[in-house]
């Protein structure tokens, strides 16, 4: 059953996001971490797009996302580590947001769990957020993140049935 997706506040520090797909886990698992494909979803707003600049999902290795909206130049990048890598059951990572020239804030560099569980209907995908302080969970959620992760659900939804 797809859904849209679901944020829950958990203590001071913590959000959780959670989103059903009607694609089994090794499909999903797959569309988050392939660097082919993650541009053509994972890009919030129309009119974004997302530069894949680095990707190695090995323990130890980095990313490093560049979001850019062409017709008014605004960008903004994400960077992370990877600390677990359990193909099809999910991965953690850390994320720090730079916010290019969109002048907000998310603090400091957070943790982000993305955990796969297969369901009858598909796959439910729960990403955990950590972050630093209660103050910084709040900055990132003004920023409207919850909103731009639905949008590239959404779009994911169509590449996983097509």
């Amino acid at each position: 059953m797809v859904d849209t997706a679901k944020a829950e506040i958990e203590g001071d520090t913590r959000l959780i996001v959670t989103r059903d797909f009607a694609a089994p886990p090794e499909r999903l698992f797959h569309a988050l971490t392939a660097p082919d494909i993650l541009p053509q979803w994972m890009v919030g707003p129309p009119g974004w797009t997302l530069t894949v600049e680095t990707m190695d999902w090995r323990p130890g290795g980095t990313y490093n996302w560049l979001y850019q909206e062409p017709s008014s130049g605004n960008w903004f990048a994400f960077t992370g580590e990877v600390r677990g890598y359990d193909p099809p059951h999910g991965f953690i990572c850390t994320q720090a947001y730079d916010p290019g020239n969109m002048g907000v804030t998310m603090g400091a560099e957070m943790l982000v769990e993305h955990a796969i569980t297969a369901m009858d209907t598909g796959a439910r995908l729960r990403v955990t957020m950590s972050f630093a302080t209660a103050e910084d969970r709040a900055a990132a959620m003004a920023t409207g993140m919850t909103d731009g992760m639905e949008m590239s659900y959404a779009a994911l939804d169509g590449l996983l049935v097509a």
